[in-house]
């Protein structure tokens, strides 16, 4: 437990969106003081996500934000007690496809022992249930609409200068900083740790889609010339959400088109597969880059999540990593707690470096390959791919070892 005194915490968590808000959810059953800081007020995060759902002419709704939560970081969400039901699509079955020479892979659940994948869940629900498990627990002390100023280390602890909305100064000392703060964090600058950084050259167009027939809970993923084609299936049957990654060459075709003119290029990559299909959200784009800390700990502070590492979206995989960091994090403080020892001790983060490090190096490659090798028209590269993807069914093994490590399982 922290030192008495109502302005010392034994762990701070800067940041109050997905992973920083299960991170406490998941630190309340340890027993420690936790107090949560974020620029936003929380309610207000949720409020702003769920009214960008509708645009500002009141008629067309802003794209989802889709996450695909891998199997295993959807089991330790409902052992925390958050149950999505029916606001989850069930993702059972996954085809992957390629334009030229046509290649599909059909990969099923059922290769691995489950049921399901995972799910696809919307941003806007999994913040909401977030939020409200985490507003309605009173061992979470939480402070909203403040902005970090100093940080100040000594041998034992950390010292906070924050500043409120009066512009007050709040003076705090705490054992040890998670910093959950995304990709732009602002405790990762100020620890000075370096990151390496790397443009994709590449956008993802996003929208949200109706079509006539069931998606059957079916994730698709088309790799074309221009980049991959992802559709991806809503709890809704008849809904699903795009996310088209386009190269630079394509970018400049299509930047500035009307919606009605990028979705009919949007329909012809879909195909006739589910019907007629009508749009269902305004299009965004936005720009593709991978950014990765050197470094996932300075003194007395864990980064987390996407202050650690925002990653390519072509897997899915973002969030999951995410989760991966704060279950590591989670069960080292449970045995810190357990031995009677510091929470923020400086063996203890380099341990949660050395699990995770590994683990997000490996799918960061994994990802940064996959994506390179589809992208890729080197006819060695396309007949090299052709050929993986022909003879993966057939490779049980690493296809099950595949799956499971992408499950979380």
């Amino acid at each position: 437990m922290a030192a008495q005194g109502s302005n010392s915490y034994d762990v701070a968590i800067v940041g109050a969106s997905y992973v920083g808000l299960t991170v406490a959810m998941r630190l309340t059953a340890l027993n420690l003081r936790v107090l949560l800081l974020d620029e936003l007020c929380i309610k207000q995060r949720v409020r702003d996500i769920s009214l960008s759902k509708v645009g500002r002419d009141q008629q067309i709704n802003e794209p989802s934000r889709l996450f695909a939560i891998a199997q295993g970081s959807l089991n330790m969400y409902e052992r925390c007690g958050l149950k999505f039901d029916n606001e989850a699509a069930p993702i059972k079955h996954i085809r992957v496809s390629q334009e030229s020479p046509e290649v599909v892979l059909e990969l099923d659940p059922s290769d691995v022992g489950h049921k399901q994948f995972g799910v696809m869940l919307e941003e806007r629900i999994l913040l909401e249930k977030l939020a409200s498990k985490v507003l309605s627990d009173d061992k979470i002390c939480i402070m909203s609409a403040v902005t970090m100023k100093r940080i100040e280390v000594t041998p034992h602890a950390v010292n906070l200068s924050l500043e409120d909305s009066a512009q007050q100064e709040l003076l705090l000392t705490v054992k040890l900083i998670i910093a959950a703060d995304g990709k732009r964090s602002w405790i990762r600058q100020h620890y000075q740790i370096p990151t390496y950084s790397f443009d994709y050259g590449q956008y993802a167009v996003i929208c949200d889609i109706l079509h006539e027939k069931s998606h059957r809970f079916t994730a698709c993923e088309k790799f074309l010339k221009h980049g991959a084609f992802a559709i991806l299936p809503k709890h809704i049957q008849r809904e699903s959400s795009i996310v088209w990654v386009v190269d630079e060459e394509k970018y400049d075709q299509v930047y500035g088109l009307p919606n009605f003119q990028l979705f009919e290029l949007i329909k012809q990559l879909f195909g006739p597969q589910l019907g007629t299909l009508s749009l269902l959200s305004n299009i965004k784009v936005f720009p593709l880059q991978l950014v990765h800390a050197k470094r996932y700990i300075a003194h007395r502070c864990a980064l987390v999540g996407d202050a650690a590492h925002s990653i390519h979206p072509i897997t899915g995989q973002g969030l999951n990593l995410g989760l991966r960091d704060v279950d590591a994090l989670v069960n080292l403080i449970a045995e810190q707690l357990r031995l009677g020892l510091d929470v923020g001790s400086s063996i203890m983060l380099q341990r949660y470096e050395s699990l995770r490090a590994s683990d997000n190096q490996l799918m960061i490659e994994c990802t940064h390959n996959v994506n390179m090798l589809f992208a890729s028209t080197l006819p060695v590269l396309i007949a090299l791919r052709t050929l993986g993807l022909k003879h993966l069914n057939d490779m049980q093994q690493m296809k099950q070892w595949i799956l499971k490590y992408a499950m979380s399982c």
